[in-house]
């Protein structure tokens, strides 16, 4: 992960102007509708007052208004809260990922993700492929979706990253830590912590680099303050790492082996488990941003090892010549490059480590299908379960006040107002978020036309949106499981 250059946009000035339009429709919607009415949800009448008052009907559509409770529900109304917000479906993502603001995020990477460096341009000029920073439709936390944060940011080109899916949808989705866990719009986005590494604001590379010996992304951040409580200053520890890879604690091979000395994990560990929590948390930014972008996922592991084997192809040379005449470069530009962080730490690491047989390496070190099979399986069953994140900000509980007895069952809502449900009924109710882990194999009933047919949450969450949004307008959809009375 690198730098992102300053991002320029050829926006017309009517881009523009929609962009702030949009921008201020959100706002002033959110502002209209802030008073909570505790049980009760914006009915089809409340939507058509605010279509004839101007608001975009996305925004209408799709905009989230209810109270919800806790996913532990016995613990009833002193957990409940008001909730106000938008799904994903809300925000036009011809606005914020129109062909001129694609191709200017593009550049400013030379079409690499900001956060893994893998080439996009292939893929063309995918609206996917922008993302946001801080999510619009909210943040997750304790099983909760927060969605009055960062709704107003949907429209902002400042918020907006050139991503790959799997980093921006697959591995990030909803989540947005951030150091002392406050968010907006308690403090002021200004004022927040995150702890998302963000490229285009701060330099990465203080937080994230690569081992030249296996490819995978460690923690600069931690390994630095280690050292720094060495004695070390931080040029001296640079050198001290590029000189020796095995310098970096917690390290092993692509077969599995350990590249670090014993003593040296050991003496981590042991500094790292002194920390007191406040310390561990502000020292956390490096390894929580690759743990929560899956940076070492097995893909992204296959795909640096040969970069970097076709690089030293190149590089072996170009160190050679260049001890004799340093005018000579056979290297292209480290901006063509797939993985210009590794290739920056490769590079050092091969003109500084002269002692390390680095043909042999790359001829005998490559991935383990074992252990590529290992990694995948563990990241496989630490990972949530992957749901979109139109999906995950649109599909809920929903319990009528006159259905709070019920056990075993729980009704399904699509929060648009094309749900059959949803925005038609003026009951009094309660939204539960679905606990996606732990309710993913519960068995969902459909009921559509007097016929009853069965699914699963897995099949729905595999389901275009588009399909999804004509199920659920004409079908009443429950799930069973083991699911607790609220009352």
């Amino acid at each position: 992960m690198m730098p992102i250059k300053p991002v320029v946009f050829d926006l017309e000035k009517h881009h523009q102007a929609t962009l702030e339009i949009a921008t201020n429709q959100v706002t002033d919607l959110l502002k209209r509708v802030s008073e909570p009415h505790e049980y009760r949800i914006l009915a089809n009448a409340d939507r058509s007052r605010l279509l004839k008052d101007g608001f975009a009907s996305d925004l209408v559509d799709n905009l989230v208004y209810l109270t919800e409770r806790s996913p532990e529900g016995q613990e009833k109304l002193n957990k409940d809260r008001h909730a106000v917000g938008f799904n994903a479906i809300a925000f036009d993502a011809s606005l914020y990922a129109a062909k001129p603001i694609i191709q200017g995020l593009s550049k400013a990477s030379d079409g690499r993700c900001y956060w893994c460096e893998t080439p996009l341009n292939a893929l063309g000029e995918d609206p996917n492929l922008v993302s946001h920073y801080r999510p619009p439709t909210g943040y997750l936390k304790n099983g909760l979706l927060r969605r009055e944060a960062y709704a107003h940011l949907a429209y902002k080109t400042d918020n907006l990253m050139f991503c790959c899916p799997q980093c921006s949808q697959q591995n990030k989705g909803l989540q947005f830590p951030t150091l002392d866990e406050r968010h907006a719009p308690a403090v002021s986005v200004q004022e927040e912590h995150p702890v998302l590494i963000n490229p285009m604001q701060e330099n990465p590379r203080d937080y994230i680099r690569f081992n030249p010996l296996n490819g995978l992304a460690y923690a600069f951040d931690l390994v630095k303050a280690f050292y720094l409580q060495k004695g070390m200053d931080e040029a001296s520890i640079d050198a001290y790492l590029n000189q020796n890879a095995h310098n970096i604690p917690m390290q092993v091979d692509l077969q599995g082996n350990s590249l670090s000395e014993p003593l040296l994990d050991a003496e981590f560990k042991a500094w790292f488990g002194s920390l007191l929590p406040g310390d561990k948390t502000h020292l956390s930014r490096g390894q929580t941003s690759i743990d929560l972008l899956n940076l070492n996922r097995p893909t992204l592991i296959t795909a640096r090892w040969q970069h970097l084997t076709h690089l030293w192809l190149s590089a072996h040379k170009w160190l050679q010549a260049n001890k004799s005449d340093p005018a000579t470069s056979v290297i292209p530009p480290l901006a063509n490059h797939a993985f210009v962080s590794l290739s920056t730490d490769a590079l050092a690491a091969w003109e500084k480590d002269t002692k390390h047989n680095w043909d042999a390496w790359y001829e005998t070190a490559a991935p383990s299908e074992t252990v590529l099979a290992s990694m995948m399986a563990t990241t496989q069953g630490s990972a949530a379960f992957d749901v979109p994140m139109p999906v995950q900000s649109s599909l809920m509980y929903l319990v009528l006040e006159s259905e709070l007895t019920l056990k075993g069952v729980r009704r399904i809502v699509l929060l648009s107002s094309h749900d059959l449900l949803y925005a038609s009924t003026t009951s009094k109710c309660v939204f539960l978020p679905i606990e996606w882990e732990k309710d993913r194999h519960n068995v969902v009933n459909v009921h559509e036309n007097g016929a009853t047919w069965k699914t699963t949450f897995e099949e729905l969450v595999n389901t275009q949106f588009v399909s999804l949004q004509n199920l659920f307008s004409r079908s009443e959809i429950w799930a069973e499981g083991p699911y607790e009375a609220l009352a």
